[in-house]
């Protein structure tokens, strides 16, 4: 991507939307948070491989939500990722999804919810709880 503008439009079928330099960051710290956890002995790294069609996990990172759930928001797999850290209901939604189709991994995902759910394992996404207590000190 040009780092020249504030944003570029990324044009995919009959959406469209803006990925701002902000989301370019959030991309980023999502990327080096994978390779740090994917460097760390004591975390299982699964193994996993880019679907046809998709040269990078940055690019994946790019693919819409078309899935009637969250296809209003015109939302990312990226950004969904990131938004699960401070959202429940995305962090819900996401673990449903590695739940569901996690062990369906193939070259040619037949569903969005298979391709999302690759992207997931790709970035080392770990189910996560929806309620931890807080303690007062």
């Amino acid at each position: 991507m040009a780092k020249s503008g504030a944003s570029s439009k990324i044009e995919t079928g009959n959406s469209s939307e803006v990925w701002t330099e902000a989301d370019e960051a959030a991309m980023q710290a999502l990327l080096a948070r994978r390779n740090r956890e994917s460097s760390e002995p004591e975390k299982q790294k699964k193994e996993f491989f880019l679907p046809k069609g998709v040269e990078s996990v940055e690019k994946w990172g790019r693919v819409l939500i078309t899935m009637d759930a969250w296809k209003k928001e015109k939302l990312t797999f990226a950004k969904a990722l990131s938004m699960s850290e401070h959202n429940e209901k995305m962090r819900r939604y996401l673990n449903f999804i590695l739940a569901k189709f996690g062990e369906q991994a193939c070259e040619e995902p037949p569903t969005q919810a298979v391709d999302l759910a690759m992207y997931l394992q790709a970035m080392n996404y770990q189910h996560k709880k929806g309620y931890e207590r807080t303690f007062a000190s």
